[in-house]
C-alpha cells in the first residue's frame, strides 16, 4: 500500500470514528489490534483486540455528552 492509499485509509477511518461506522471501522482494524492509552486516567490502558479498542472508542464519544470528534489536520 503506497503513502495516498494510506492516506486514503486514515480518512476513511476518521469519517468512520465521526460518523459512529462501527461496520467500516471493524473493517479497518485487524482483531489483533492493541490500542495503548497512556496516562494515569481510568482509561489509560492497553486496549487488547479489535472488540476491546472499539468498545473504548464507543465509551470516549459518549463521555463527553456525545460531542467528541477526532480530527486528522495537524
Amino acid at each position: 500500500m503506497g503513502a495516498d492509499e494510506n492516506v486514503a485509509t486514515m480518512r476513511r477511518a476518521y469519517e468512520a470514528f465521526n460518523t459512529g461506522d462501527i461496520e467500516t471501522l471493524t473493517e479497518l482494524f485487524d482483531e489483533t489490534a492493541v490500542w495503548h492509552l497512556p496516562g494515569r486516567s481510568s482509561m489509560a490502558t492497553d486496549y487488547q483486540g479489535r472488540d476491546a479498542t472499539l468498545a473504548y472508542f464507543a465509551g470516549s464519544g459518549r463521555r463527553p455528552g456525545g460531542t467528541f470528534r477526532a480530527d486528522s489536520r495537524t
